[in-house]
């Protein structure tokens, strides 16, 4: 006679699920509830689903943001003696690494302009995802003074391209250029003290350019910092001189 064992098992109890503002919408029209508690639970659904769509977005932005790879710069300014003061990725260059990234991962970015203050351009941005929900921008830039040899269409252009530049940098948190952060006028005065403290034929002419040059643009950090560096450059050739 064959014997068949006996398994024992119990039954584990699942976990009573909390309803959620769906279901109880759902049973408050099955229930024929009156129209104000309807309203109220269709404005929770609503409520969350925008929490759900929020979460989503900025998933997808965190994501997105792991996967920015660093970016060359490819457009170069130089000095009136033609001396590169610095590079910078230019918004085709920066356009051309992030969209297959964000697009990838559900995400849109639109561009727009309004009205703004005297001597400066507004620029607006929309990023937004598949999920529906959406992030808005804007910076106003001024119009650089220094570019003098534009005409004042080009200057507008050339404000609202380098704000459109900080705006994406900022979204997928890209490391600023010190371009954004000092104007033609001003890099181009910084750029005279470079070539100063590039061509100084000893240490002394060296630290006699950058003093000048510390006075000069003593409040403007960004300054300081690139003829800071040129003149550890120059240090470093001079070596023993």
């Amino acid at each position: 006679m064959t014997t068949i064992a006996k398994e024992e098992f119990a039954l584990t109890p699942l976990e009573p699920r909390t309803p959620s503002a769906m279901d109880l919408l759902s049973i408050a029209l099955q229930k024929d509830a009156a129209i104000d508690v309807i309203e109220r639970l269709a404005a929770l659904q609503e409520k969350a689903l925008a929490k759900e769509a929020e979460q989503d977005y900025f998933r997808a932005l965190h994501t997105a943001q792991e996967e920015v790879p660093s970016i060359e710069p490819n457009k170069e300014v130089k000095t009136s003696g033609g001396k590169l003061l610095y590079k910078y990725a230019s918004y085709e260059q920066l356009d051309k690494a992030l969209r297959p990234i964000y697009t990838k991962h559900g995400m849109a970015i639109a561009f727009s302009g309004a009205e703004a203050p005297a001597g400066k351009v507004r620029v607006l941005c929309c990023v937004s995802h598949r999920g529906g929900h959406a992030e808005r921008y804007q910076l106003d830039l001024a119009i650089d003074p220094g570019a003098a040899q534009l005409t004042k269409t080009d200057a507008e252009l050339s404000a609202q391209s380098k704000a459109k530049r900080r705006i994406l940098r900022n979204i997928f948190n890209i490391v600023d250029d010190i371009e954004d952060e000092m104007g033609a006028a001003t890099n181009e005065a910084v750029g005279e003290y470079i070539e100063k403290i590039m061509d100084a034929g000893d240490k002394d002419m060296v630290n006699h350019y950058y003093r000048e040059a510390y006075k000069k643009f003593e409040s403007d950090a960004n300054a300081i910092k690139v003829i800071l560096e040129a003149k550890h450059k120059r240090m470093k050739q001079l070596g023993g001189k």
